[in-house]
């Protein structure tokens, strides 16, 4: 059984905090004295998402994926997120870091600093890679 001693002015829609449960008072009897409650887990806030791609960060991205075709798929050893993550600082060991890369990925895609296209690999089959897109005017 579980006994928690609440204070008298707690109303309806109030919230006690104990440790990682958060408790909620649904109703409170006056004449009997009872009180229902909920319990439930508090939920741990996420930490928003930090990164920022500057125009320098995409450059050094560039400069590192050079005239190499790299292979758009993660399963890949020659995947294009191995450098985008070293340039980033990021682990691929991490989820987290690697959601990240992803999403680098993507922004430089859809940028047009990168280019996705097809071509067979030496095993003859087809394969999507990824390459620097050439600027149109040097």
């Amino acid at each position: 059984m579980l006994h928690i001693q609440i204070s008298e002015n707690l109303t309806d829609p109030d919230f006690v905090i104990l440790g990682n449960l958060a408790v909620r008072v649904m109703n409170r009897n006056e004449e009997t004295n009872e009180i229902t409650m909920v319990l439930g887990r508090k939920k741990p806030r996420r930490k928003p998402n930090t990164f920022v791609l500057t125009e320098e960060l995409s450059e050094q991205i560039l400069v590192k994926l050079g005239d190499v075709d790299w292979r758009y798929k993660a399963q890949s050893v020659e995947w294009v997120g191995i450098p985008i993550a070293s340039v980033c600082g990021f682990d691929l060991s991490v989820k987290k870091d690697m959601k990240l890369t992803n999403e680098v990925l993507t922004k430089l895609v859809t940028s047009g600093k990168l280019r996705v296209h097809e071509k067979r690999d030496s095993a003859r089959r087809i394969r999507v890679y990824v390459c620097v897109t050439p600027p149109l005017f040097d």
